[in-house]
C-alpha cells in the first residue's frame, strides 16, 4: 500500500520516516569546532609545512608567519610582569 496524505490526513510523512533522512544540518558553531579539534590535532604537521612554503618563497605562507609571530610575541609581552627599577 502507498502512502498518501489523502488516506492519512494531519500526515506529511509515512510512518517510521522522516522528513529530513540526512539528519540536522551542521552549524557554523559545530564546523567551527571541528576545524579546531583537526587543528589541534595536526597543529605541528601544519606549521612545519607552512614555515618550509615560507622558507620556499611561498608569499602568503610567510605573511601567515609572521603574522603568527607578532601575535605571538604581544601575548608573551602581556604575560611577562612589568620590570621596574625595583624601588
Amino acid at each position: 500500500m502507498k502512502f498518501s496524505t489523502e488516506s492519512n490526513p494531519g500526515r506529511c510523512f509515512a510512518p517510521a520516516r522522516s522528513g529530513n533522512p540526512v539528519g540536522r544540518p551542521r552549524t557554523a558553531d559545530r564546523l567551527r569546532k571541528d576545524v579546531a579539534r583537526e587543528l589541534i590535532r595536526h597543529g605541528g604537521t601544519i606549521t612545519k609545512l607552512a614555515v618550509q612554503r615560507a622558507i620556499a618563497g611561498d608569499a602568503a605562507c610567510l605573511a601567515a608567519c609572521m603574522s603568527l609571530l607578532g601575535m605571538l610575541g604581544t601575548a608573551d609581552k602581556s604575560a611577562e610582569p612589568s620590570k621596574g627599577n625595583g624601588k
